[in-house]
């Protein structure tokens, strides 16, 4: 449990690590003291023989180790200044799973080959696991955690939270570098506000007694809101909140020079979530207070949309298994409609698909949120031409992505019509295709969860062509069977 301004918050293992790492990382003005505390907590609690966070060069063609940590007996690879030749990016690339992380469960049994210059085996590592740090689709670094004692099988959860510490430790050893680069431009120009005025945080500084802003970063200068305005002879509380006094959330009064002041704030006007970091310093001769707003907005979604999409997996899994146990194919499709509708608190989730004659369509399967009129019957031997939606997508193969069916209302009222009879809002179609050969859909109608989300969708087309192919295998054998009575 943490304090927070509206209450009491709990978090998860995972959000506590996090939060633990970033209020740590931010507290220290040197990072190398940081990471070897962090490294040593990390290896400890999930018994690991070494951990080291590599970064690559802009080049891609070498990495060099920055952080290393080893247990009792574990020698160490780290060698200062040493850069180490990189495996090819490209081949590495394929092989990561969608949280970019490569694991290698049995280094003995064998170590794949586009890790041709790693020498894990050599050095007695059992199984490891990497966590790469990917930007515009290069990476910038790497974390290795490796078990020497025995081989190891990383479970989901160890996964997800070890995912979650590589993801915040390099979002600041990285930023940290970053920031040495300006401290050696600093140290060329002896000029502070040049340093400042390249990094993508927001920073201001005002004076502790007056607030008067004595400087802000060409970041905050370019905010929409402030855009070409002069912030000089400007109170901070003034030109920045638009108010006439202090903030209620000023931290003054809890600054110090010695370590940097932590918090959080959502801002109510624009949205963004920000991380900040407060000190007290000399700014030509006046004590003033200098605050970094790092923009946290995109990796809070990030976090939100994979723990939303745990959530799913976790409902699927449980549905798939369910599917399994159905006695015949119709069953099994009822179980995964019921489902995907669940998910989505959709009104209605079906199987369609086009005739023989190639010309009609039919809804095979249906189900029915409590009080929605079925479609099933309506929709047998529908002729195509009468939709132009569903003709678009069975003669295109393509997804149907309806946000407002009221985009009908001018180019064809006679679909609009017969979508809001339906009492559809919106609705979202998936292909299935089995064995590569195009096979039907499986959509929703008017999902309020979810929405704009065709995951779940895309998620279960996959495991209903699955099931589909192998009923019709079983039926097959069946039949197989029967002939050779």
């Amino acid at each position: 449990e943490i304090n927070a301004a509206q209450g009491i918050v709990q978090k998860n293992f995972r959000e506590n690590v996090a939060e633990y790492i970033l209020k740590l990382f931010n507290q220290y003005d040197d990072i190398d003291k940081a990471v070897p505390v962090l490294f040593d907590l990390v290896g400890k609690s999930f018994g690991l023989g070494r951990v080291d966070l590599s970064v690559f060069s802009e080049d891609d063609t070498y990495y060099e180790i920055l952080y290393e940590c080893c247990a009792e007996g574990i020698d160490s690879v780290e060698v200062e200044g040493k850069r180490f030749e990189a495996d090819e990016w490209s081949s590495i690339k394929p092989n990561l799973d969608e949280n970019n992380i490569l694991l290698c469960s049995d280094v003995e049994f064998g170590v794949p080959l586009f890790l041709e210059n790693d020498d894990m085996r050599d050095r007695g590592v059992k199984s490891s696991m990497f966590c790469y740090i990917v930007e515009n689709d290069k990476r910038k670094a790497v974390l290795a955690f490796e078990h020497y004692e025995k081989k190891h099988v990383f479970t989901k959860e160890e996964m997800d939270t070890i995912r979650t510490i590589s993801d915040t430790i390099s979002l600041f050893v990285l930023r940290a570098r970053e920031r040495l680069l300006y401290d050696e431009k600093e140290a060329r120009m002896k000029n502070w506000e040049v340093m400042l005025d390249e990094t993508d945080d927001i920073v201001y500084v005002s004076d502790v007694e007056s607030y008067e802003l004595l400087y802000l970063n060409r970041t905050g200068r370019e905010l929409p809101w402030l855009k070409g305005k002069d912030f000089k002879n400007h109170k901070c509380h003034e030109f920045l909140f638009g108010s006439d006094q202090p903030c209620s959330f000023c931290t003054m009064h809890l600054l110090s020079k010695d370590k940097y002041y932590i918090w959080e704030r959502t801002d109510p006007d624009s949205g963004y979530y920000y991380l900040l970091k407060d000190k007290l310093l000399d700014w030509n001769g006046r004590l003033a207070r200098i605050e970094w707003a790092i923009n946290l907005t995109e990796k809070q979604k990030q976090q939100k949309m994979l723990s939303s999409r745990l959530k799913i997996e976790k409902k699927l899994l449980e549905g798939l298994k369910e599917m399994g146990c159905a006695h015949d194919l119709e069953e099994s499709m009822n179980v995964i409609l019921k489902l995907v509708a669940d998910l989505y608190k959709a009104d209605r989730s079906y199987m369609m698909r086009i005739n023989g004659d190639g010309h009609t369509i039919s809804m095979t399967n249906e189900w029915l949120a409590e009080g929605i009129a079925p479609e099933i019957n309506n929709l047998r031997n529908f002729p195509l031409e009468k939709s132009p939606l569903w003709h678009n997508a069975f003669t295109k193969h393509e997804p149907v992505f309806l946000t407002d069916i009221s985009e009908f209302k001018e180019t064809d009222p006679e679909e609009y019509e017969r979508l809001a009879a339906q009492g559809i809002v919106d609705m979202y179609a998936i292909p299935i295709t089995i064995k590569r050969k195009f096979w039907g859909f499986l959509g929703v109608d008017t999902p309020r969860k979810y929405k704009g989300e065709t995951y779940v969708l895309e998620s279960v087309a996959y495991f209903v062509a699955d099931e589909i192919n192998k009923r019709n295998i079983i039926e097959m054998e069946k039949r197989e069977v029967t002939k050779g009575k």
